[in-house]
């Protein structure tokens, strides 16, 4: 003897609910994915092991990334500065 829940259920979970969530995971599940199969090509490039990479390894090449973008975007102002620091001494300012 089985008992059908179905209809309780179906008033209390709304399915478009249910899709919407899932909908929302697929993406972003599809998102790591994307990432996960370029940086991996990007590192097999480079000539390194690609496969053994975790998220963990994921998290910390975009954090070195962001470390070397701060550090190249302030040595392009050092060297501005150091260009206009000349410009001024050469025209006796």
């Amino acid at each position: 003897m089985a008992i059908d829940l179905t209809p309780i259920l179906d008033q209390v979970i709304s399915t478009d609910i249910v899709q919407g969530v899932m909908l929302v995971a697929l993406n972003i599940c599809l998102v790591y994915i994307v990432i996960f199969g370029v940086m991996n090509l990007l590192a097999m490039l480079r000539g390194e092991e690609a496969w053994s990479w975790g998220l963990a390894s994921h998290l910390d090449w975009f954090e070195k990334s962001a470390r070397d973008r701060e550090f190249n975007r302030r040595h392009d102002r050092e060297v501005k500065s150091r260009e206009y620091r000349a410009w001024k001494k050469s025209k006796g300012l």
